[in-house]
């Protein structure tokens, strides 16, 4: 072969494992994306069961305080 056929098929060669370079970078990319939402989703329920449990523990903390304010109250009469 002459060294224009040469060259061209060096490029092809390049090209196509470019091409597949590409894909595969597409392909863990797609993954990368699929496990980043999964991981949003996960910290989104665990943050919603975290703020429910602080709302449930402020809302028992204000209760107890009443009732010691009641039991100081009645200890003063």
């Amino acid at each position: 072969p002459n060294r224009l056929q040469s060259i061209a098929a060096n490029v092809g060669t390049a090209t196509t494992g470019l091409a597949r370079r590409r894909d595969g970078a597409s392909a863990e990319l797609a993954r990368i994306d699929t496990r980043v939402e999964q991981m949003r989703q996960l910290l989104t329920r665990q943050f919603a069961a975290m703020d429910t449990a602080v709302g449930q523990s402020r809302a028992a903390a204000q209760q107890l305080t009443q009732l010691m304010d009641l039991w100081t109250a009645d200890a003063r009469r």
